[in-house]
């Protein structure tokens, strides 16, 4: 599978949407990337047999079960809420409320993630933003949370959302 770039490694520093810097063990490191103020570009994999776009990132195509020449791509945003919920039990490492639900990307991409930031509703739109998502004893684990988009246009046209099934 080809890579865009080299996926986020500790023990490099890398910037929360709050300014702070920290350094941590990153969740899935070949399915996300950080970016400049603390946002993070999420990475899916692409195959050339059947355009299965899958994420996270695979080494096999989930789809057609091709092994060869998959390649990763950046997932395009914003992305629109399709289910969110509030989680009001702690886990160690994880204070509660916290907030965890799906946001639907272009590509027919459904992906499960934290929310952060401001409340948001379904059919809101959301940014991609780097976040702690556990406190651990050895260091923090890191991966991506969405956040009410800053600039919410153009959100994803209903058309190109993955289809429910009934």
């Amino acid at each position: 599978m080809a890579e865009p770039s080299p996926p986020v490694r500790s023990p490099e520093p890398v910037r929360l949407p709050d300014g702070r810097e920290v350094r941590g063990r990153p969740l899935l490191p070949d399915s996300w990337r950080p970016l400049a103020a603390g946002r993070c570009e999420l990475l899916a994999t692409r195959c050339p047999r059947c355009a299965a776009l899958t994420f996270p990132a695979a080494q096999i195509c989930p789809r057609c079960w091709n092994r060869d020449a998959l390649t990763a791509e950046a997932v395009p945003g914003p992305g629109t809420v399709y289910a969110i919920s509030t989680v009001r039990t702690s886990e160690p490492g994880i204070e509660a409320p916290y907030r965890i639900g799906y946001a639907d990307f272009a590509g027919g991409l459904r992906i499960c993630g934290r929310f952060t930031g401001p409340e948001v509703d379904v059919n809101e739109a959301v940014d991609v933003v780097v976040a702690v998502l556990r406190e651990e004893p050895e260091a923090p684990l890191l991966g991506w949370a969405f956040r009410k988009a800053a600039f919410p246009e153009p959100a994803i046209p209903e058309a190109a959302l993955p289809k429910t099934g009934a």
